[in-house]
């Protein structure tokens, strides 16, 4: 779960608590979940194992069904198990570049992509303009216009009216890695 020692032992005597990438990690590991490391459930294992999610190096078209996820050549996967039966069409992206540093994703990330998950206003997702390449950008959305903002030192916010530009949202970013 890429935890070292003393962090372990902080978080298994109370000390400290792992921020939510870390606990989700180690959940992933001991094949259990997050509620029953924090005490607040009985119940050890997730309801619905599934123990590969892919790891692309580039985004897939849009995904509507695991048929599209699995006829894509994955380059890796991740194990675990997650409880949402939706998870079997999430996959994971690696970063390009650190446009989105000051969100937490910098260049060779992994992220979490759940393309059955809504996008909102404010919600980080990979989002695609006029067929372009897709990217990771934090996104707002106000009536018939999109803002696509980059999260860096020096942010880039384009504006675009929806009945002149195409925008395919390919799924909401879950988590990172």
């Amino acid at each position: 779960a890429s935890v070292g020692k003393m962090s372990l032992e902080r978080y298994i005597t109370d000390y400290s608590l792992p921020d939510d990438e870390t606990l989700l990690r180690i959940c992933s590991v001991l094949s259990v979940s997050p509620d029953y490391i924090k005490g607040m459930s009985d119940a050890k294992l997730l309801s619905e194992p599934i123990t590969k999610v892919p790891i692309f190096s580039e985004f897939p078209g849009k995904v509507t069904g695991k048929e599209d996820i699995r006829e894509i050549e994955a380059i890796g996967h991740i194990t675990g198990n997650y409880s949402k039966s939706d998870m079997e069409l999430c996959y994971f992206v690696i970063a390009k570049d650190d446009s989105m540093i000051y969100a937490k994703i910098g260049a060779g990330d992994k992220v979490l992509i759940n393309p059955s998950a809504p996008i909102e206003s404010g919600s980080l997702a990979a989002v695609s303009v006029d067929g372009g390449e897709a990217k990771i950008r934090r996104v707002y959305i106000d009536g018939g216009k999109v803002r696509i903002k980059e999260e860096s030192t020096f942010p880039k916010i384009d504006e675009y009216d929806t009945t002149k530009h195409k925008i395919t949202f390919l799924g909401s970013v879950v988590f990172v890695i």
